[in-house]
C-alpha cells in the first residue's frame, strides 16, 4: 500500500540537474527513532509512514573525488559500489567550498499533529541553531548546522531544517563543501519548499 503523501510534494531529479537521486524510500513503515520495542515511545505508537529521497552531486561520481573516495573505502575494506560513501570526505570538501553535495529530503507523517510536534521536539534535541534572514524560513521550522567529522577541510557542512506541517514532520538535510553557508543552500530549500508545501492542501 502506497503513503499517503502526495509524490507532487517532492523534489523532482530534474530540478537539480547538477545532482543525481540515489535514495528513493517512497514508503517507510519504520519512524528512524531508537525506541524499545515493547514499550515504545508514545507518538512512535502514531507514526502511519513516510517518504524519503537522496541527491549527491555528479561531481563526487566520477574523476579524481571518485577516485579518491574509492581509495577511502578500500583502505578500510569496503567495498566499491555504485555510489560514492557518504558523507563525502576529502579533497572535493575545499575544491568546491561553497557546493551543495548532498541533498536528503524526508516527511514522516502521524495521526495526530501532537504526535508530529513530540518527533520534531526530539528532532531539534542538541540542536546547534543557525542563523537566518528574517522569513527565509516559514512558520514553524528551524535550522541548524553541524560539521560532519572531525575536520573542516575535508568533512562536509550540514544545514539542517527541521518542521512540521499540521500532522507531518519534515526534516532537510542539505551538506557541502567546508564555507557552505545559507546563501548556498538556499536555492535548493526554495526548491524543496515549493513542493512541500502541497502537503498542506
Amino acid at each position: 500500500m502506497s503513503c499517503p503523501l502526495s509524490a507532487r510534494a517532492f523534489l523532482r531529479p530534474s530540478e537539480v540537474p547538477q545532482l543525481a537521486q540515489f535514495v528513493d524510500y517512497r514508503r517507510v513503515d519504520q519512524l528512524p527513532i531508537h525506541t524499545l520495542a515493547v514499550h515504545p515511545l508514545w507518538f512512535v505508537k502514531k507514526y502511519s509512514c513516510g517518504r524519503y529521497y537522496g541527491f549527491i552531486t555528479r561531481a563526487a561520481l566520477r574523476g579524481r573525488f571518485r577516485a579518491e573516495n574509492n581509495a577511502e573505502a578500500r583502505a578500510v575494506g569496503y567495498p566499491i559500489q555504485k555510489w560514492p560513501y557518504v558523507p563525502l570526505t576529502g579533497a572535493i570538501i575545499t575544491a568546491l567550498p561553497h557546493s551543495v553535495f548532498e541533498v536528503y529530503e524526508a516527511a514522516y507523517r502521524f495521526t495526530s499533529a501532537a504526535a508530529a510536534k513530540a518527533y520534531t521536539t526530539v528532532l531539534r534535541q542538541n540542536f546547534r541553531r543557525y542563523k537566518l534572514p528574517s522569513g527565509a524560513l516559514p512558520a514553524g521550522f528551524t535550522v541548524g548546522t553541524e560539521l560532519l567529522g572531525n575536520s573542516g577541510q575535508t568533512s562536509e557542512r550540514q544545514i539542517a531544517i527541521i518542521g512540521q506541517l499540521a500532522n507531518v514532520t519534515i526534516t532537510v538535510w542539505l551538506q557541502g563543501g567546508e564555507l557552505l553557508s545559507w546563501r548556498d543552500a538556499a536555492r535548493y530549500w526554495d526548491s524543496i519548499w515549493t513542493r512541500l508545501r502541497r502537503l498542506q492542501a
